[in-house]
């Protein structure tokens, strides 16, 4: 795979599956499962960064910090974040040396608007597969609370990071709605918790792109105390052993009152 096509997959990639759980469900049962054990990690997790109380207030956030991304050559960018929970309404503006680069997703539909101003439409059907850049562990409120939602314990695991907890998060959707099974296999994640702090340290997903899989993984790093909740401040990618790019961020702002015209391109 190209390193330019391997950018433009892994970022729009990531973007856009940050809206995967807060879509909402067409026909949706109460059909999923949830693991005791997992369940109990989770509120784990949720209380080490910072509680579900706290978390559950953010209506929206706007971070900004510095991006590298890894071409032929490792360039680095202007990075500025912007996310609206509640609306499944994301964007990413990368300030790259020959001009801006802009991906924008509003409930479940978006665009690319690159540098020459050329616009690139998409749907959340090309990203079902995907996984979220934006603070994933607020994904884990969302699951608890989807009756959609099958949460599994696989159990004590070692990665990259060392010793983790890993769980499975996976859409269960009635056959009407999806026969194909592609909005289930697609919502399918898992995630591995630091068993020590119980902070969330890295997410995994299999992309499949031109044919082939790759196993994507984004890991979190550089925990930091913002009005109480703890945010990653360093965000790396690899798709399939490479590493696409790092996130370095250097403030973020909770509940800053974004519209819908903030989404716009």
């Amino acid at each position: 795979m190209s390193n330019s096509l391997l950018f433009r997959f892994s970022v729009i990639a990531s973007i856009l599956a940050g809206c995967l759980l807060l879509i909402p469900h067409v026909n949706a049962q109460s059909i999923g499962t949830k693991d005791p054990q997992a369940v109990a990690l989770i509120n784990s997790c949720l209380n080490a960064s910072g509680g579900s109380q706290g978390l559950s207030s953010i209506q929206d956030f706007v971070a900004s910090g510095t991006a590298t991304f890894n071409w032929d050559s490792s360039t680095q960018a202007g990075a500025t974040l912007k996310s609206r929970v509640s609306t499944n309404q994301f964007r990413f503006d990368a300030s790259l040396p020959d001009g801006v680069r802009s991906w924008a997703v509003t409930k479940g539909a978006g665009a690319l608007v690159d540098i020459d101003q050329t616009r690139t439409k998409f749907t959340y059907q090309t990203a079902v597969a995907q996984r979220s850049l934006s603070w994933p562990v607020l994904d884990f409120i969302v699951a608890l609370s989807d009756p959609a939602a099958t949460i599994s314990y696989v159990g004590p695991v070692s990665n990259a990071q060392g010793q983790a907890y890993q769980i499975h998060i996976q859409e269960t959707y009635p056959s009407a709605s999806d026969p194909t099974g592609l909005l289930s296999k697609g919502s399918s994640r898992d995630y591995f918790i630091d068993p020590n702090n119980f902070l969330l340290t890295e997410i995994r997903n299999t992309q499949s792109v031109g044919g082939q899989n790759y196993v994507q993984s984004l890991r979190f790093f550089s925990y930091t105390n913002v009005n109480g909740l703890l945010v990653p401040f360093t965000v790396t990618e690899t798709i399939g052993g490479q590493r696409t790019w790092t996130l370095q961020l250097s403030n973020i702002s909770f509940n800053v009152g974004l519209t819908d015209t903030d989404f716009q391109l």
